[in-house]
C-alpha cells in the first residue's frame, strides 16, 4: 500500500512534504493572511446617457468671395451635397446667386433664394458654367466664343484670372490668361458672335503661317503672341508690310497683326458658324399647404448622409408628409434630433434627385404658432 501512494504522487507530479525548521523559542508564526479584492469589469460600465448627437454639416458660402456672379433663371443639374458628393437636386431657371471663392480655383456654393425657401449647394470647380455676357479680348488678341465655357485659376476681388488652352493656334503663351471683371461673366450662354468682333466678312482668303510668326496687337507693334507652325488663318486685310488675320477655332477666335513676309501659301477655306439655345420649363402649381409663423431649418436626407442646406422662410407653404417617419432613427450610440419629411410647393425651379429627401426640425414645428397640418 505504501508504494502504492508513492507512484500516485510521482504520476501526480508531487514532491513529499518537508517538516518546517523549528523557530527560535519555538515562538509560533502567525498564519498568512490572504486578501480577495472584488473583481474588476475588463471594459467601463456603460453610461446610460446616449451620447450627445454628431455636428450636422451644413453647405455654407466661402469665407472669402472674390465673385458672386447672378442669375434669375438658372438651369443647373449636378447641385451636390458636397465637393464630388452626389447631386441631390438639379434647378430649372431657379433664381441663384453662385459664389466663388477668392484664391486658387475650387468648388463653388449656389443659393438659390426665391423670396420664399433658400437652398445653398455645392458645384464642382470643374463644373462651373462661367461664359461671357459680351465679347472680351483676353490679352488683347484672343475672344472666347459666347458658348465657350471659362475656367478660372485665381479669384480676386471682383475679379477672376480666366485661362484658355490656345495651344492649337498659339506656341506662346499658353494657357492664354487674363483677369476679367466679375461682372463680365454670366452663368448662360450669351447671343454674340466673337468672329463678327472682328470682322463681318465671310470667305476671307486663307494662308499659312511660318513657324514663330509673331503677333502685335497693331502693325509693327511688340509682340503679344507666336503663332504655332503651319496653321491656317484668314487675312482679313493688310497695311503696309503687315496683314490683319484672324483665326477661328472650336472655342475662340485670335486675332492680330503679323509681318506679310511670313504668311505662306494659300489653303482651302472652311465654313463657320455657332449657336446656342435652351428649353423652358415649366412651373408646377400646387394647393396651398401648412405654414409656420417662424423661419424652418432645411435639411437634405441622401445616401445617408444628412446636411443642412438653407431654410423655409416664415409663412412659406409646404405639405407635412405624414406617412414618413417623424422620428428619425439612431445613427450609432449618439441619439439624432428629429426631423419630418416636407414636400415644398412654391420651388417649381427645384426638382430632388430620385433618393433625396427634405426635412425640418421636429423641434421648430413645435415653436410654430399652429401644429401644422397636412394639406387636403
Amino acid at each position: 500500500m505504501r508504494g502504492l501512494l508513492f507512484s500516485v504522487s510521482v504520476a501526480l507530479g508531487c514532491t513529499p512534504a518537508t517538516t518546517p525548521e523549528p523557530t527560535r523559542g519555538n515562538a509560533q508564526q502567525p498564519p498568512a493572511r490572504i486578501e480577495i479584492a472584488p473583481a474588476r469589469s475588463a471594459e467601463p460600465e456603460a453610461s446610460s446617457k446616449p451620447e450627445p448627437p454628431a455636428p450636422m454639416a451644413v453647405i455654407r458660402e466661402p469665407a472669402s468671395v472674390a465673385c458672386r456672379i447672378e442669375d434669375r433663371d438658372w438651369s443647373f443639374k449636378a447641385l451636390r451635397i458636397r465637393p464630388g458628393g452626389p447631386a441631390f437636386m438639379q434647378a430649372f431657371d431657379g433664381p441663384v446667386k453662385l459664389a466663388i471663392a477668392a484664391g486658387g480655383p475650387g468648388p463653388a456654393t449656389a443659393v438659390f433664394d426665391d423670396g420664399h425657401v433658400v437652398v445653398r449647394a455645392v458645384v464642382d470647380e470643374k463644373e462651373v458654367p462661367l461664359h461671357l455676357k459680351a465679347p472680351l479680348a483676353l490679352r488683347g488678341f484672343l475672344i472666347p466664343h459666347a458658348h465657350t465655357t471659362l475656367h478660372w485659376v485665381e479669384g480676386q476681388s471682383d475679379k477672376l484670372r480666366i485661362a484658355v488652352d490656345a495651344s492649337s493656334a498659339v506656341s506662346w503663351p499658353n494657357p492664354v490668361d487674363d483677369f476679367v471683371a466679375c461682372e463680365k461673366l454670366g452663368l448662360e450662354v450669351s447671343d454674340y458672335l466673337a468672329r463678327e468682333t472682328v470682322t463681318k466678312k465671310g470667305q476671307l482668303p486663307q494662308r499659312s503661317v511660318k513657324d514663330g510668326a509673331e503677333l502685335a496687337e497693331k502693325p509693327g507693334g511688340p509682340a503679344v503672341a507666336k503663332l504655332a507652325a503651319e496653321v491656317a488663318v484668314e487675312v482679313v486685310g493688310s497695311r503696309g508690310a503687315h496683314s490683319k488675320i484672324l483665326i477661328a477655332e472650336g472655342a475662340y477666335v485670335i486675332f492680330g497683326w503679323v509681318k506679310t513676309k511670313d504668311l505662306g501659301s494659300q489653303v482651302a477655306a472652311a465654313g463657320y458658324g455657332y449657336g446656342s439655345g435652351r428649353g423652358a420649363r415649366g412651373v408646377k402649381i400646387h394647393s396651398p399647404g401648412a405654414t409656420c409663423a417662424r423661419d424652418l431649418t432645411l435639411v437634405v436626407e441622401l445616401s445617408g448622409e444628412r446636411v443642412e442646406v438653407g431654410r423655409v422662410r416664415k409663412g412659406t407653404s409646404y405639405h407635412l408628409n405624414t406617412d414618413a417617419s417623424a422620428e428619425r432613427p439612431e445613427r450609432g450610440k449618439s441619439r439624432e434630433p428629429s426631423f419630418s419629411e416636407i414636400t415644398l410647393y412654391t420651388t417649381g425651379w427645384l426638382e430632388l434627385a430620385k433618393d433625396a429627401h427634405l426635412f425640418v426640425p421636429n423641434a421648430e414645428l413645435a415653436e410654430c404658432d399652429a401644429a401644422p397640418k397636412p394639406a387636403e
